[in-house]
C-alpha cells in the first residue's frame, strides 16, 4: 500500500479511536503539556486482525476477494502460480484483480507449485520464482518485499538458518506465526464455521490488545468449505469494528511491518512551538524498508479542531477530538511537526 493511500485512509479513522493516554507510556513538553505515546495498533485500534487466503482457490477469486473489496477490508491471498502454468488466464485473472484492487487485494507468496523443498536450492526455485511471478505481475520493484506463507502437507527440509537465507534472498518475509497458524486452531471451515466462532478471536484482540488472524481456503466451495454467506458477515464485522477505531483490520505484511517499527520506535521528547508542538522521534527500523504509517497520539487544547503533520516534504492534517489528536507519520528519526487547526466556531 502507498504511503499516501495510507494516510488518508488512518486520517479518516483516527477520529474514532478512543481510550485514555497511558501516562506510563507517554513523553510529555517541559510544563507538562502534549503528553505523546506511540499507538499500539495502526489509528489506536485496541487490536489487529487479519484475514489469510490460502493456495488460491477458485473460490477465493470467485467469492471471497470481491467481498473484500466491497466492504475495503484488506485480505492476504497465498497463492502457487505454478498451479496455473497450464491455464494462464486462471494466474491472470488473479493478477488482473489484485491490480485493480491493490489497497484490499494483496498477492502473497506460498511457493511456486506447493511441493515443499528437499534442501536450500530448491526452496530458492520455489519461493523466488513465485515471488518474481508476483512483482512482475503487480509492476513492483524487483527487490519489492512480499510475505511468505509455508505450504503444509508437504516435505519441508530446510533448517531456520536455511529458511532465513531464502527469504533474505528472495526479498520475502515469513508471515506472523506462520507454522502455528493450523495448531492455533484458526482455519475457517476447520476449526471456525460461523461468524460466532471468528468473533470470539475479534473480541479477544480488542481485549487483549493482541494481534488475531483467520486462515481461509475455500469459500463456498474448494476444500476446507468455509459458508460464503458467514464470511461475508466476517468481512462486514471487521469493517463496522475498523470504522469504530476498535479493530484494525490489515493486510498481514502491514500488521507485521507496524508491529517492528511501534517496537523499534520512541518518542524522544516533546518541545511547544508557536500554535503547536514538535516530536522528536527515533526509529531503529530501515526507513528504506519500513514504511507502514507509524501512530502517534498527543493530548492538545480542547478547542483544537485539527492537527497539520510535516516530516520536511511529507504533510497530512488529521481530526483532533475531545482533547486528543490521532495522527500518522512516517517511521523515520527527527522532528515532527505539528501544528494547531481550529474550526472557525471554536476560536
Amino acid at each position: 500500500m502507498m504511503k499516501s493511500t495510507c494516510f488518508a485512509m488512518l486520517a479518516a479513522a483516527a477520529v474514532l479511536s478512543a481510550g485514555k493516554i497511558n501516562a506510563a507510556e507517554t513523553v510529555s513538553a517541559a510544563d507538562g503539556t502534549f503528553a505523546t505515546r506511540v499507538a499500539r495498533w495502526s489509528g489506536d485500534a485496541k487490536g489487529a486482525y487479519a484475514l489469510y487466503y490460502d493456495d488460491g482457490t477458485a473460490s477465493a477469486l470467485e467469492l471471497a476477494a470481491p467481498v473484500l473489496v466491497k466492504y475495503g477490508v484488506p485480505g492476504s491471498f497465498y497463492i502457487c502460480f505454478g498451479w496455473f502454468e497450464k491455464n494462464p488466464a486462471g494466474g491472470l485473472a488473479w493478477i488482473d484483480f489484485a491490480r485493480r484492487h491493490m489497497d484490499t487485494i494483496r498477492l502473497a507468496n506460498h511457493t511456486w507449485s506447493h511441493c515443499g523443498a528437499t534442501n536450500y536450492e530448491h526452496a530458492v526455485k520455489e519461493i523466488g520464482r513465485n515471488a518474481d511471478y508476483i512483482r512482475k505481475g503487480l509492476g513492483l520493484p524487483g527487490d519489492a518485499r512480499i510475505s511468505f506463507a509455508r505450504p503444509g502437507g508437504v516435505p519441508w527440509k530446510l533448517t531456520p538458518e536455511e529458511v532465513a537465507r531464502v527469504l533474505a534472498e528472495t526479498h520475502c518475509d515469513p508471515r506472523p506465526d506462520d507454522d502455528k497458524v493450523f495448531t492455533e486452531e484458526r482455519v475457517g471451515g476447520k476449526t471456525h464455521l460461523s461468524l460466532a466462532d471468528a468473533v470470539r478471536d475479534m473480541d479477544s484482540a480488542e481485549k487483549n490488545g493482541t494481534f488475531e488472524k483467520l486462515l481461509m481456503h475455500g469459500v463456498g466451495g474448494d476444500w476446507f468449505r468455509f459458508p460464503a454467506g458467514e464470511h461475508e458477515l466476517i468481512v462486514r464485522e471487521l469493517a463496522r469494528r475498523h470504522a469504530d477505531g476498535r479493530l484494525w483490520t490489515g493486510a498481514s505484511m502491514d500488521v507485521q511491518d507496524y508491529e517492528k517499527e511501534r517496537d523499534g520506535a520512541k518518542v524522544k521528547g516533546v518541545e511547544a512551538a508557536k500554535d503547536g508542538f514538535v516530536v522528536d522521534l527515533a526509529c531503529s527500523t530501515d526507513a528504506a524498508v519500513y514504511r507502514f504509517p507509524l501512530t502517534l497520539v498527543t493530548s492538545v487544547p480542547e478547542n483544537v479542531d485539527s492537527v497539520a503533520v510535516s516530516q520536511g516534504k511529507h504533510f497530512a492534517r488529521f481530526p483532533a477530538v475531545g482533547g486528543r489528536a490521532v495522527y500518522d507519520v512516517l517511521p523515520i528519526s527527527g522532528p515532527v511537526k505539528v501544528e494547531f487547526r481550529y474550526d472557525v466556531r471554536k476560536k
